[in-house]
């Protein structure tokens, strides 16, 4: 019945359900694993289903001898504000972080160092760590004043990552900022647009807002574009911390340029990406980009989609589609591998099991709690204050309701850290600071939540699980 329904858009062998299949041909000292699935075993035959599923790269250490095995560079470009609202402590503060950070960086590590103003100027040319912490250390200190050239500065400092840019290096362009650019393009898709070209270079960004004073929906969407963090940073005395983290990576590059797409046979429809990941959506093709894996490093992509009635019956074999494509770093060559997963259905209820694995139940509690800080954020603006705790409770029961497989209950930080958050919000007025700690995922610990017009629709919770089948519906 199923296959009346229509064929695939792109063709390829397939592992096994629900298994990955390695690439062959020259690997890396390290390969690549894919896994595909559902967040529920079971679904409810003849009804219409909202399915989730969870997408898993890992980078695995392979029993290859690994003699010769680099571990990757870090190739960072620090961008950094000295406009005016810069002066007297705050880039006092910025040059003392970023020298602790760049002295915390391997000795082969390449680092460069970009300031912006009405001018854009490279204070330090790309060079190894050391030299580098050396050469910022004996700078006199940095004057601030005019206006901000953001958008020439990162240019400028993309240009420092080419020059040492490679499979086995990590370019990362790392951006400090207080306020608004002035000079040049300013418009949140230009910016947007730049950090799609690095991540498709195989460049990565973050991007720390320091002070009250910057946009935040423009930061968070320039991170989201380059896929990487944003970081909101209230007070220049936590910027040391902050900026400690964008040189944190280390180990064996497993892949570059690495493209994950999941595909929907053609008889799903309402494809999206969950939670806060960039990724984009077209003809129920969900495309990830990550522009480095790492050895032993895991990455977990979210996406939603619904399966008609005339589809929900038996099994729907092979009916979506994973696809990991990357560059090998030792040898250039381009890697695929490809994994299937079936949609099995059941009305008995002893075989509809919704308890997730712990893997899954992590990935799934982000998204939903990411989502939830996206409501919020549309609350605040509208200046709901009850509205603004509703989305934040409804996030939180949504995630208790999620069952996890075993006796023990899993530990979740970023669980923790929301329902802390929830708890003071509710026992105190809503701050100046308040959109900015919501936009930034709670300091990092989620993923930025997306901008109102990224999203598909709104979310929606179930008020408790289904009586009849007691099954997920997120």
């Amino acid at each position: 019945m199923l296959g009346s329904l229509g064929a695939w858009a792109v063709g390829s062998s397939v592992a096994e359900e629900g298994e990955s299949k390695r690439a062959s041909g020259p690997i890396s000292p390290a390969v690549i694993e894919l896994h595909v699935q559902p967040t529920q075993k079971f679904y409810l035959p003849h009804t219409e289903n909202s399915v989730w599923l969870c997408v898993r790269v890992v980078g695995l250490e392979s029993s290859l001898p690994q003699d010769g095995a680099e571990t990757a560079r870090r190739n960072i470009a620090w961008v950094l504000d000295r406009s005016g609202s810069m002066e007297g402590g705050r880039l006092s503060a910025l040059r003392s972080a970023v020298a602790g950070a760049v002295q915390s960086l391997a000795p082969e590590d390449i680092v460069s160092v970009v300031l912006f103003g009405s001018e854009v100027e490279t204070v330090v040319e790309a060079q190894p760590s050391r030299a580098a912490a050396e050469r910022i250390t004996s700078m006199k200190t940095w004057e601030s004043g005019g206006g901000a050239a953001l958008f020439d500065g990162l240019n400028q400092a993309a240009a420092q990552l080419r020059r040492h840019a490679s499979g086995n290096t990590i370019s990362q362009l790392v951006l400090v900022t207080d306020g608004e650019a002035t000079k040049g393009p300013r418009e949140r898709g230009d910016f947007q647009r730049l950090a799609e070209g690095w991540l498709r270079e195989g460049i990565g960004l973050t991007v720390v807002g320091l002070g009250g004073g910057f946009d935040e929906d423009l930061l968070a969407a320039m991170a989201r574009a380059g896929g990487g963090k944003f970081r909101y940073c209230e007070s220049p005395d936590h910027l040391a911390a902050v900026l400690a983290e964008a040189g944190n990576a280390s180990g064996i590059a497993v892949a570059a340029d690495l493209v994950v797409s999941i595909e929907f046979r053609n008889y799903w429809s309402e494809v999206r990406v969950r939670g806060g990941l960039p990724g984009e959506v077209r003809r129920r093709v969900a495309t990830f980009r990550v522009p480095h894996l790492l050895a032993g490093q895991e990455r977990v992509f979210l996406t939603s989609a619904l399966l008609p009635v005339q589809a929900a019956g038996g099994t729907a074999r092979d009916s979506v589609r994973a696809r990991a494509r990357w560059v090998d770093p030792a040898s250039g060559e381009i890697q695929e591998i490809v994994s299937s997963v079936s949609i099995r259905f059941s009305s008995d209820l002893r075989d509809n099991d919704y308890r997730l694995s712990a893997a899954a139940h992590r990935t799934v509690t982000a998204a939903l709690l990411t989502e939830g800080l996206g409501e919020a954020i549309d609350a605040l603006d509208r200046g709901d204050r009850r509205r603004l705790l509703r989305s934040l409770r409804d996030a939180r029961d949504a995630t208790r309701r999620l069952e996890l497989e075993g006796d023990e209950p899993s530990e979740n930080p970023a669980l923790a850290a929301f329902e802390a958050y929830l708890a003071e919000l509710q026992a105190r007025e809503i701050g100046p600071s308040e959109r900015k700690l919501l936009r930034s995922g709670l300091l990092g610990r989620l993923q930025p939540p997306p901008l109102q017009e990224e999203r598909a629709r709104p979310s929606s919770y179930p008020s408790q699980p289904s009586s009849s089948s007691k099954l997920l519906y997120p």
